[in-house]
């Protein structure tokens, strides 16, 4: 950091609140810049919404309503620290009828976990959940309410096996199919901190006093974060304490959303809805997502995510039967209705993953589609009941080809490297690449066909 943004971060007058509760360095250097002071309301919001430990979170809150003077603050936070408190009691409290179920996530809580076994007190569960022997990152406790079988007086049970598998649990626990109300779950680490915290047992009254949607709570506070990430950006998640494994996405969309007037508290974007929606798509995850994060939470990577011919094959050259989506240069007949048999593939083919196509591609390709094009008119089909017809527009998921002229394509490239620049996003400028090949090793090609 230069000397002149050192000063500027010192001078700031709420360094140290920051410096707690914003994980993203990007986004706090906005805040240091523009010298974006934060409300007391707004800091209760972020507070509560981040990811820290809820033991860190209802720290915060308690030392913030010390130096508050927003007396409807102060009151939201007390009903809400005497609400987890009083819940939490509840949930250890060893009721009869109730039993806690030990889940363990020796891959990190995204991952699937593994039930470890059942437990007549929360003691016992938690005893259980920090012992190192099992060599887990997570754990889960969630206190459910048995209740019998419809059929029957009876409730079913499950069954305790011995499991001789070196690394694994001690046991494991095949389950039977009972009925049961959940009370709550809580979140832990292996040492026992609480990540989060969910309860039902409280009267409903005081679960929707807290839970208010309308904007009248801070929980639920729209804050206006600077964001300092845009389209296409490759960044990772650094704000999830309960998953220590890395989590890279794409930036898909910016959402605009702003209070309609100062103060008016009817208009309600959701704070932990974030602004920012985030395409989970790497190899740490083993699946595609989609998210919204707020940009707190978030910091620029430099990690391919839609690379070709990685081991992932989002994007590769050559025909992948399960990528969904195939773009090739074509020769057709001549004739009045174009059909499967009159589309001749020559050249490059290009295969991309339908999701990365749908949620990165499809909007340009689809601004540059022409259905007015005389050949895209000619398409015909006999997959539909009614004996066969002209396909109308752009036609998806059947298995008919869009054509699109190398102008198109060539305004396609023209429109990401104008709004994107060659180097912000190394995966989109490789299928980019790609297309500007295929076009010049084909220019015997009539059109560029795209099909799914």
């Amino acid at each position: 950091m230069e000397m002149h943004e050192e000063k500027i971060m010192s001078q700031y007058k709420d360094k140290d609140f920051i410096e707690m509760f914003i994980p993203s360095p990007e986004v706090k250097e906005l805040i240091y810049k523009n010298d974006r002071i934060f409300s007391d309301r707004e800091k209760a919001a972020i507070i509560w919404n981040s990811k820290f430990w809820l033991e860190e979170k209802l720290k915060g809150l308690e030392e913030l309503k010390t130096r508050t003077d927003d007396q409807k603050l102060i009151r939201q936070i007390d009903e809400r620290i005497s609400y987890e408190n009083d819940a939490m009691n509840l949930f250890k409290e060893n009721n009869v009828g109730f039993v806690y179920i030990l889940t363990a996530y020796d891959g990190g809580y995204l991952s699937a976990g593994d039930i470890i076994g059942y437990y007549k007190t929360f003691q016992l569960a938690w005893k259980e959940g920090i012992d190192e022997s099992y060599g887990m990152n997570h754990y889960e406790i969630k206190k459910c309410q048995l209740i019998c079988d419809e059929d029957s007086e009876r409730i079913k049970g499950y069954m305790l096996w011995p499991n001789t598998n070196a690394g694994k649990p001690r046991h494991y626990v095949e389950q039977m199919n009972f009925y049961e109300w959940s009370a709550g779950k809580i979140l832990l680490n292996e040492r026992g901190q609480i990540y989060s915290f969910e309860s039902n047992e409280l009267p409903i009254e005081r679960f929707s006093l807290i839970n208010n949607t309308d904007g009248s709570r801070f929980e639920y506070a729209y804050v206006d974060i600077p964001n300092p990430f845009k389209r296409f950006d490759i960044v990772e998640n650094i704000g999830f304490h309960a998953d220590k494994d890395k989590h890279f996405g794409m930036v898909t969309m910016i959402s605009n959303e702003r209070k309609a007037d100062e103060g008016d508290e009817k208009v309600v974007p959701i704070f932990s809805d974030g602004s920012v929606s985030v395409l989970d798509w790497t190899k740490y995850s083993g699946s595609i997502k989609s998210d919204r994060v707020s940009p707190i939470n978030l910091t620029k990577a430099n990690i391919e995510h839609c690379n070709c011919f990685d081991q992932n094959r989002k994007v590769i050259v050559g025909h992948d039967y399960g990528a969904a989506v195939w773009i090739q240069p074509v020769v057709l007949d001549d004739v009045d209705k174009i059909m499967q048999n009159n589309v001749h593939e020559i050249g490059m083919e290009i295969s991309v993953h339908w999701y990365f196509f749908d949620r990165i591609l499809k909007d340009v390709f689809l601004r540059y589609f022409d259905s007015e094009l005389d050949v895209n008119k000619k398409r015909y089909t006999k997959g539909f009941g009614d004996g066969g017809r002209f396909v109308e527009g752009y036609e998806s998921n059947s298995l008919e080809p869009n054509f699109f002229t190398f102008d198109n394509i060539q305004g396609i490239i023209r429109y990401y490297r104008e709004n994107i620049g060659t180097n912000d996003f190394n995966s989109l400028n490789k299928i980019l690449q790609l297309l500007e090949e295929m076009m010049r090793l084909s220019p015997e090609a009539q059109y560029i066909s795209l099909m799914s």
